[in-house]
């Protein structure tokens, strides 16, 4: 038996990015245990917004979440975070957590442009062996060691090419998330070399010096601290000691020291 470094006042709903499934959220799963919450994506409808999907998918995560009267916090990594802005008001969500991620229109990087001319262009039965073979040089460029590049191949083999071509499209159309001025609270987590999304100038409220794209998995203690602090800051709640719970089988990265608690 180990004890998880990490707590939460409710359930966290944690979205993945494009291309991956929860599988990728599995090293944070590792150091909440079972108040993160990681739902695999659902079929998209055509051409729809990421405002619509959202409040299809609210339907099923509900359902999922225990009743118990905790409060409900959602996050997204990257391109699950603009989904979890539109997630949270279906959900009465107490906070939002960003993490390497876009609020804005203006800050959708011009890789979702390309994605969504390619995804136009080039047949389906060439996005699974794509997607797979652009695992490597994005776990070489952040850092991510073996088990980053493994985790990501592994993901990108199960990829769901209807999600991730719909995806792209939807997030090159996006102006940002439908209601802003129903939005709860707003908490953000940025890599400052981050390369697929570009670390804003300002409004992020904690930048990890060394970090890259994939901080999710890079700095994981880091992410970690952050919703943990997020979370509970939002909701008042007391912060709960960490449980007695089965030992974790993900590997730390190669040169990362365990960071205390808050800490970035």
């Amino acid at each position: 038996m180990t004890v998880r470094e990490f707590t939460l006042p409710g359930p966290l709903v944690l979205l993945p990015g494009l291309g991956a499934g929860p599988g990728l959220l599995q090293p944070q799963r590792e150091l909440f245990g079972p108040d993160l919450v990681t739902p695999d994506w659902i079929p998209p409808r055509g051409a729809e917004s990421l405002a619509r999907y959202a409040e299809r998918w609210a339907q099923s995560i509900r359902a999922a979440l225990p009743d118990d009267g905790r409060p409900v916090c959602v996050g997204g990594v990257s391109f699950g975070a603009m989904i979890a802005l539109d997630l949270a008001q279906h959900l009465g969500a107490h906070a939002v957590c960003v993490v390497a991620g876009c609020v804005a229109r203006d800050e959708v990087p011009s890789s979702f442009l390309l994605a969504r001319k390619l995804g136009a262009l080039v047949p389906t039965m060439f996005w699974p062996p794509a997607v797979k073979a652009l695992a490597l040089p994005f776990s070489l460029i952040d850092g991510a060691g073996d088990d980053g590049v493994r985790l990501l191949q592994a993901e990108a083999s199960r990829a769901a090419m209807d999600v991730l071509r719909w995806g792209a499209a939807a997030a090159a159309e996006w102006d940002g998330p439908e209601h802003p001025d129903r939005l709860p609270p707003v908490r953000r987590a940025h890599g400052k070399f981050d390369w697929v999304i570009p670390c804003p100038a300002q409004g992020v409220d904690r930048v990890l010096d060394d970090g890259k794209h994939l901080i999710h998995l890079t700095h994981r203690r880091s992410v970690a601290g952050f919703l943990e602090d997020a979370c509970y800051q939002a909701t008042g709640a007391p912060r709960r000691l960490p449980a007695e719970d089965q030992p974790a089988s993900w590997g730390d990265m190669p040169g990362l020291a365990a960071t205390p608690v808050g800490a970035a």
